[in-house]
């Protein structure tokens, strides 16, 4: 990208030249006060003003798009920039290959957050008018087995390495959810008088979203990145004049280094959002869709968000069904629609060493009787190639 704006540039520069060139042969022209010299240069000038500076059209460079594949059950295609030469190049700057694994059905209506332990359970929570389950699920086929069923309120969770699940609901504190048990207990994480909505764990870090306990009164909007034992080691609030940088943390992740953080920001999920990131040298940007993918009546709506093992961050964006891939520095990179892998209302996302798995929803119409279509799936997609997508 960064190529292609120089060139465009260095093209508007000698076009410039041109320009300035016929006017200053105009002018000279026009203070000519001898009729001889006058008559003399007029055939020169003529022929120079009617020759025309040819303007270029600006090659820009194209956002990456979905290229469809061979459908079958491994592979349906692969994301590359527009201007390719060629599907065979190798040196793309921007290429994304996915194999489909596969597609889970659950006895649930809504997979509002998902989360894979490293011993290989599958941790979903749905929320429904009716419900709140959080389910401990074993993969067994194409079916999800249910090991384990508990009815509890979660606003985010996050699996820890060593098989903890983190989360935060609306106790002061955030709890730790005993896998063998059942029980809540508080953990030793905490964000003092704030109240926890939003937790990421990477490798010995937790980032926590918080906010003031009597919201919506307005008060304190933060994030908190604590080591393993609990210890407070940033806090990201203000900008450098003291605005807020956060309207409400609803979702957040962190890369492999722990040194960015992305958090979904804003008021409700079905509400058009934003991605505030805190990037390194307590940077701040923003990054609120992008006009090749969301427009007035499709804004920027992202429900999930998470991090790939190559550092580039993995948005959901529920208003067009599209997954936004966003570089280390929040700047994206390619898109791809879900609609054209077959995967519709996708919701929640977890990213594992080698897979992206995408939680959906059902929209249920009035007086369905099918209940196969009152269950909602989950999609097991590998992630290998993400690497490539950096634009260097």
């Amino acid at each position: 990208m960064q190529q292609g704006t120089e060139k465009e540039i260095e093209r508007v520069k000698t076009m410039k030249e041109k320009i300035q060139e016929k006017l200053t042969k105009a002018e000279e022209f026009i203070n000519i006060n001898d009729g001889a010299k006058f008559f003399q240069n007029i055939e020169g000038i003529e022929k120079s003003l009617k020759e025309d500076v040819q303007l270029t059209t600006f090659e820009k460079e194209t956002m990456p798009t979905f290229v469809p594949g061979k459908l079958d059950l491994c592979n349906f295609g692969k994301i590359k920039s527009n201007n390719d030469i060629s599907d065979e190049d190798e040196n793309a700057s921007v290429k994304l290959k996915l194999s489909i694994g596969k597609e889970y059905v659950t006895s649930l209506s809504h997979v509002a957050r998902v989360g894979i332990s490293s011993d290989g359970y599958v941790w979903i929570y749905s929320q429904s008018s009716r419900s709140q389950l959080l389910m401990k699920t074993k993969q067994t086929g194409n079916m999800l087995k249910e090991i384990t069923k508990h009815e509890i309120f979660i606003r985010s969770m996050a699996v820890t390495p060593w098989n903890d699940i983190l989360l935060c609901n609306n106790n002061e504190r955030i709890q730790r959810f005993d896998t063998r048990t059942g029980q809540l207990r508080n953990s030793k994480y905490n964000v003092g008088s704030l109240g926890p909505v939003s937790i990421c764990v990477k490798d010995n870090f937790i980032v926590v979203g918080a906010i003031n306990r009597d919201y919506p009164v307005h008060g304190r909007r933060v994030v908190i990145k604590m080591n393993k034992n609990g210890q407070h080691i940033y806090t990201a609030e203000f900008h450098e004049n003291y605005a807020p940088i956060f309207i409400y943390p609803l979702s957040l992740v962190c890369t492999d280094d722990a040194q960015n953080i992305f958090v979904i920001d804003g008021l409700s999920h079905t509400h058009g959002c934003r991605i505030a990131m805190v990037l390194q040298n307590n940077n701040i940007q923003y990054y609120e869709g992008h006009s090749s993918i969301n427009s007035f009546n499709k804004p920027f709506r992202p429900t999930s968000i998470q991090a790939a093992p190559s550092s580039n961050i993995i948005v959901n964006d529920t208003s067009t069904n599209t997954l936004h891939i966003l570089d280390p520095y929040g700047r994206l990179s390619a898109y791809m629609n879900l609609n054209d892998m077959g995967i519709h209302n996708g919701f929640s996302l977890c990213c594992t060493e080698k897979q992206l798995f995408i939680g959906c929803h059902t929209v249920q119409k009035d007086g369905c009787e099918n209940q196969e279509k009152t269950k909602a799936s989950l999609y097991e997609l590998n992630i290998e190639g993400c690497s490539h997508l950096v634009q260097t």
